[in-house]
């Protein structure tokens, strides 16, 4: 473990492998309120990996005052952010439809292709992210039939 690195005691995150779970299976624990699942290039094969792992305790809250409320030092931490810098900033747009985009981090280099709303693309230019819109439309949809016709395959982490 890294130095000055403290474990939560009730932190933990398991790999799942392909067809270990089934589709429903994963949804399922996708709308529990005790686990998260989430997918990650990394490992040492740099490949796409299923993990399982306890949730926040802030999972399906709505309301910052309801998020404050839980205690944790976490939760505190999520309320005032939300309250100071999330909630003001998508205040001011008013931007619709989704953008299929090259999100790349300046500072590391690190750079990412996303189909997102285009409200996030604007919030991501706020942060000192660098976003280059390669397709803007009204819906996801249009985006995907768009890439169809130009010989794109429809690459999921799932399909790996």
């Amino acid at each position: 473990m890294r130095q000055g690195f403290k474990r939560h005691p009730n932190a933990f995150g398991m790999k799942i492998y392909p067809g270990e779970f089934g589709l429903i299976d994963l949804l399922r624990l996708r709308q529990t309120k005790a686990f998260r699942t989430a997918v990650t290039p990394w490992g040492l094969d740099l490949a796409y990996h299923r993990y399982v792992g306890r949730s926040v305790p802030w999972k399906f809250v709505k309301g910052v005052e309801a998020i404050r409320a839980i205690g944790t030092r976490g939760a505190r931490k999520v309320a005032e952010t939300l309250e100071t810098k999330l909630i003001p900033m998508t205040k001011g747009h008013r931007e619709k439809g989704v953008v299929y985009c090259i999100i790349t981090n300046p500072k590391t280099g690190v750079s990412k292709t996303l189909l997102i709303p285009r409200k996030a693309a604007e919030v991501a230019k706020r942060h000192g992210l660098s976003v280059t819109e390669l397709m803007t439309a009204r819906s996801a949809s249009e985006i995907f039939e768009a890439l169809a016709m130009v010989g794109v395959p429809a690459v999921t982490p799932a399909a790996r």
